[in-house]
Formats: C-alpha cells, structure tokens, sequence
C-alpha cells in the first residue's frame, strides 16, 4: 500500500512550451492535487489553476479548473458517491456524466496519478474506466473511457499504459515510488525533484 505522500513537483511539456507547479498531498484519508500551469498553448498565452480533492477510496469528489487566456473562465464540478458529476454553480453539463470517479485535464499528469493510486494494479493488470474529460479550450465535460495497464518495472520505476478508447491514442506512463507521476509520454516530464 502507498505512503502518506506530501509532494511539491515541476513538470515540463515535451513540447517545451509550458512548465507545471504542482503539489500532492496524500493520506489514508483521501488526498489533494493542484497545479499552476503557465506557458504556450495554441500559440497563445496560457495560465491554468487546477485543483482535485478525493475521499478515502481515492474517487475523486471535487476538481476546479481555472483558464486564464484572453479571458478568464472557471468550471468547478463535484461529484456523488454514485459517481454522478454537476456543476457547483447550478449549471448543467452538456452531457449527463455518472458512474464516474476520475478526471482528465489536458496537458497536466496529476489526474492520471489519482487513477492510478484508485485502481491499485498489480503487475500485468488492467482496468478500464470511466473519465470526466475536461476541455482546455471550452471547458465542457466528455464521458471518455480509458484502459490503465500496469507493465513491467523499469529501473525501479512503475510503468503503466494508458489508452483513450475515444482518441485511440497510447502512452506510457512512469510513476515512482510514491505513485507520483515521472515522465507521461507525449505530455510532460517532471523537471524537479529528479528521483
């Protein structure tokens, strides 16, 4: 089972164009990830706050994503124990989400890190499951399904596969220790501390 974890973490893009301030704190009794992203995206300048609270099964309950663009735009969402998602401002989403306990935000790898401490797999294992998808660019919310599958260690590193049924793309992750998230394959490596 993990530790107790209380992490500040740096990640940068692949691409080069943005850098994640990001920090983890996790406990028996569920845990907290946010993160200041601050760069390039869609040659545009580009600030996202974002926030994830879970319980102690590690569902995550509640998740706020800040965008600040050209303008500034907020989605807070929460979450029931039955998995279904609403708006914290009464507003409804574009499409129902249910059955959910996980998120996605394009271009940070905090999200997957709390999957993965929620499903928990052994080696050779996988899970499919059902994620809030939240867009960067409109801040709607999709019902995406993504399968984990945990691959054999590599130099004391946990590595896993993750692939979206709805984009149909791969990558691979590796997390250490801890289950914080190293290197997410396409997206960003983590800059500080680097072991």
């Amino acid at each position: 089972m993990l530790q107790s974890v209380d992490r500040t973490l740096v990640y940068r893009s692949i691409d080069g164009q943005r850098l994640e301030y990001a920090r983890m704190r996790f406990g028996a009794a569920g845990g907290v990830a946010d993160g200041t992203i601050v760069g390039i995206y869609a040659g545009a300048p580009l600030r996202i706050r974002h926030e994830y609270t879970c319980d102690s099964r590690w569902h995550v309950r509640n998740v706020s994503v800040e965008v600040l663009a050209a303008e500034r735009a907020i989605i807070s969402l929460s979450a029931d124990d039955d998995g279904i998602w609403r708006r914290v401002d009464g507003g409804t989403l574009e499409i129902p989400v249910y059955n959910c306990f996980d998120v996605a935000v394009a271009l940070s790898p905090l999200p997957a890190a709390l999957t993965l401490r929620r499903i928990a797999l052994e080696p050779r294992e996988a899970a499919i499951v059902n994620v809030a998808a939240i867009d960067i660019a409109s801040l709607t919310v999709r019902l995406i399904e993504q399968r984990f599958t945990r691959l054999p260690a590599s130099g004391g590193a946990l590595r896993y596969r993750l692939e979206n049924f709805d984009s149909g793309e791969r990558f691979t992750l590796e997390l250490d220790a801890d289950g914080v998230v190293a290197t997410y394959e396409g997206m960003a490596a983590r800059m500080w501390p680097t072991h």
